[in-house]
């Protein structure tokens, strides 16, 4: 093991022999760690927490599963909540905050800032942008871009073929929601496999999306649908954020 200077470690730690540790990373009680695992500077790693592992399948899933340890890379500062789980193959950038009893499936990169609410789920080989924020007990099944905010109690699915492919009857073709830059989506709101959330646009709590969205308009109902654009004041104050 790799461990920098100022490094705290609690009681009952289990920590691969190749874990790399930054400097004045602090570990709680509990956690496990798995192969090729490195941490960055000023982390902490709270109770419970475990990193690396491999999906298990009871020989009843019909994804196929990774079966070797791919490296997990955790940028400075990051935060990772008590009994949170990240599989193998997963980036954190700088300063990400994962919730308490979240997860982050295999294949997910998360950039810096990024907060990830409590018991909170992402699917694989997903990518969520710079700055945004995903609240509490959402499925996130989406491509997300920076500075979105998506509330509360989101399901967002990536699996349009389901009735055949669960009984693998057909080829599983995932198609992802995009939510691009700026948007919000709001409480308890569904995003079906493959639309896409235009940049500014706001789905207003409790819609269901079976269409585009298109750039700075909100939209409601079931199935959702245009309300009103985006109030010019708001679309230019957006925009003059420098970042």
């Amino acid at each position: 093991m790799q461990r920098g200077t100022g490094c705290q470690i609690g009681a009952n730690v289990s920590l691969s022999p190749d874990t790399v540790l930054g400097d004045n990373v602090i570990i709680g009680n509990n956690v496990t760690i798995y192969p090729k695992v490195s941490i960055g500077d000023g982390c902490r790693i709270l109770d419970g927490a475990v990193i690396g592992r491999l999906p298990i399948s009871a020989g009843n899933i019909v994804l196929p599963l990774p079966t070797e340890y791919l490296p997990v890379q955790i940028g400075p500062g990051c935060v990772i909540g008590c009994n949170s789980v990240l599989y193998t193959n997963v980036t954190l950038g700088e300063r990400v905050l994962i919730g308490d009893l979240a997860a982050a499936r295999e294949g997910v990169v998360l950039e810096d800032l990024v907060v990830i609410g409590q018991s909170t789920k992402i699917h694989r080989d997903l990518r969520i942008g710079k700055r945004t924020h995903i609240s509490y007990l959402s499925v996130i099944g989406a491509m997300v871009e920076a500075d979105v905010f998506i509330s509360p109690g989101i399901s967002a699915t990536d699996d349009n073929n389901v009735y055949l492919t669960r009984f693998g009857l057909q080829d599983i073709q995932r198609r992802p929601p995009i939510i691009r830059r700026f948007a919000v989506i709001g409480l308890n709101a569904t995003l079906v496999p493959g639309v896409e959330i235009g940049k500014g646009a706001f789905v207003t709590a409790g819609a269901v999306v079976t269409k585009d969205v298109p750039p700075w308009t909100m939209v409601a109902g079931v199935p959702a649908r245009y309300f009103r654009d985006i109030p010019v004041e708001w679309k230019e104050k957006i925009l003059s954020l420098r970042r």
